[in-house]
């Protein structure tokens, strides 16, 4: 069930201009990297290009103090969050970018929360605005994971493999 939410979100990202969630021509608030600031195109280039490192950075934080080694990666998209002020998004208007982080940050959010007792989004105003403004796109909330399953994954080692191969993640098999 959890493979298949990712799946979709990835689909709906790639395929948002012509998605049933957002039929054709209704599709205002999302970009597919068709910005017409290079700044924002390089940047959102450089940020798709840094989301296998993100989810590595986040899910080694597992092996050790959790919380300690997890701060510098949701730090580094504190700052990414700042470097454009048109809107509360990685790119200031919603994108393909966001799409790409959510589905990481969501599920690290739910389990340091639960399991690990602590917010992410504390001191971090622009994670805590990203967040509450992805929480608004009914597209995004329709695929939200449940929380009991992600927390049930991450509390019981034997139902979760979390095997890195040339930077991508087995996590559910």
């Amino acid at each position: 069930m959890i493979q298949h939410k990712v799946r979709f979100k990835i689909h709906w990202a790639i395929n948002c201009k012509s998605s049933a969630i957002w039929p054709l021509g209704s599709c205002s608030r999302c970009s597919v990297l068709d910005v017409r600031d290079p700044a924002k195109k390089e940047f959102g280039e450089q940020l798709l290009s840094h989301v296998d490192t993100f989810t590595k950075e986040l899910y080694l934080s597992l092996k050790g103090d959790t919380v300690q080694q997890a701060s510098p990666t949701f730090e580094f998209l504190e700052n990414a969050l700042g470097k454009f002020d048109d809107g509360p998004f990685l790119l200031g208007q919603f994108s393909l970018v966001d799409v790409a982080y959510i589905p990481f940050v969501e599920r690290f959010h739910i389990v340091l929360a639960e399991v690990f007792k602590h917010d992410i989004t504390e001191g971090r105003p622009k994670l805590a605005t990203w967040i509450e403004e992805l929480n608004k796109i009914d597209a995004y909330t329709q695929t939200r994971v449940n929380p009991q399953e992600i927390v049930e994954l991450f509390k019981n080692p034997s139902t979760v493999k979390v095997g890195l191969q040339q930077s991508s993640f087995e996590i559910f098999q």
